[in-house]
């Protein structure tokens, strides 16, 4: 059995598929496991995830599984190696708008910037007022930022994110305590040198800002599924079904492993 992705949902898969006595092998595309864990448990106030990703990658290794890392999946490679089960795995990737200036130098990914691989300055505007936004804009603020600026095309900030009140509740206090401002039924739509440009009510207005960050949502990667599923034994786990959370990853891997 081949498992795509050595994300949650396929780290999950691969532990439950080896203790079932199956023959597993993982790709990963990345030099390490963990996948969406890795960002999700970035800021310090979300350590606990980070020692849950820690926790399923230790527990990987640990099984009889054969990972390999580094590993791109193309469909001819798949195909060539017989398997009798492949399971895909392989997440999402974050969907870049069509706004000009996007590509620009001071412009980064929310996943980058919480993994530590992009570095921000004293003044940042975030793009997307969702769950990864509304995170990022906190941990911005934890960790020296001076000025954090989220800019929100809904009226209401997670609006579409679905979480317990608990949850919602310690979020809200945490951006209230780290002073987040979030600018609503706005409109962003340039990235300059040094500035951004949005538009409220047909009005535009800059902000002034060293770091832009992009997290507008997230693309599945999906299209190996397409070119396999004519010719092997496919199914599909986590984000690259649909954008969702760690809970959905880790028990559809759960389930699909358990049987087969």
């Amino acid at each position: 059995m081949l498992v795509i992705g050595g994300g949650p949902g396929g780290m999950e898969a691969a532990i439950i598929a080896a203790e079932r006595g199956h023959e597993v092998e993982l790709w990963e595309r990345t030099a390490r496991l963990g996948g969406a864990l890795l960002a999700a448990g970035g800021p310090v106030f979300k350590k606990d995830v980070l020692d849950y990703a820690e926790y399923l990658v230790n527990k990987t290794h640990r099984s009889d599984a054969t990972v390999k890392t580094m590993k791109t999946a193309t469909a001819a490679e798949v195909l060539a190696g017989n398997w009798d089960k492949v399971i895909l795995a392989a997440g999402s990737r974050a969907t870049i708008p069509p706004i000009k200036g996007i590509d620009g130098p001071n412009v980064v990914l929310a996943n980058d910037v919480l993994t530590g691989k992009a570095k921000f300055g004293k003044k940042v505007v975030v793009l997307g007022a969702g769950l990864v936004g509304a995170e990022t804009a906190a941990h911005c603020k934890t960790e020296g930022a001076e000025q954090v600026t989220v800019i929100e095309m809904l009226p209401q900030r997670l609006m579409t994110v679905e979480h317990c009140r608990n949850n919602e509740q310690a979020l809200d206090q945490l951006l209230a305590d780290t002073e987040v401002e979030f600018i609503t039924s706005a409109k962003l739509t340039e990235f300059g040198d040094g500035i951004v440009t949005y538009e409220v009510d047909g009005t535009e207005h800059h902000l002034v800002t060293d770091t832009s960050i992009i997290a507008s949502g997230y693309t599945s990667n999906n299209e190996l599924f397409d070119e396999l599923i004519e010719h092997v034994d496919v199914e599909m786990v986590g984000d690259v079904i649909e954008p969702d959370s760690i809970l959905t990853a880790v028990h559809g891997g759960f389930h699909i492993a358990r049987n087969i």
